[in-house]
């Protein structure tokens, strides 16, 4: 049998509904039919942005120049200036990578939480939770 891969936790929050039948059917159309493509760019930017100060236009160009599909690089570079206006002004004290972590959900079910990074900024510690779902409808 092929390996499947588990939905993110962020994915199963977004299908949680009140029918388990119903979130059956949504998480396995997940599986079956996932995305063709990641957000795993727009984590960079952010690392980018935090730990080296790299200017918005020098982060928009790279996107530009490095994400050949057009639909692909377009919805990256609509999610961008939201990911800019939440960090402005922000100085973080360190940004900090963060391991995979494995939660149960159900009986042998465990499901992935892929967190991009913390940051610590005015004494306090943030943990940002990215989720562009719809975030590039214009």
């Amino acid at each position: 049998m092929a390996k499947l891969k588990v939905p993110s936790l962020q994915h199963l929050a977004r299908n949680w509904r009140n029918d388990p039948q119903q979130i059956k059917r949504l998480l396995v159309n997940l599986v079956e039919n996932g995305p063709t493509f990641n957000y795993n760019p727009l984590f960079s930017a952010v690392r980018d942005m935090l730990v080296f100060s790299q200017p918005y236009t020098e982060i928009a160009e790279g996107i530009r120049r490095k994400i050949k599909r057009t639909a692909v690089r377009e919805n990256l570079l609509n999610v961008l200036p939201l990911i800019r206006d939440y960090f402005d002004g922000v100085n973080p004290a360190f940004v900090q990578a963060v391991e995979r972590r494995y939660y149960p959900v159900g009986r042998g079910l465990m499901v992935p939480f892929d967190p991009p990074l913390i940051y610590g900024d005015g004494g306090r510690l943030h943990f940002p939770w990215f989720s562009f779902f719809g975030a590039a409808i214009p």
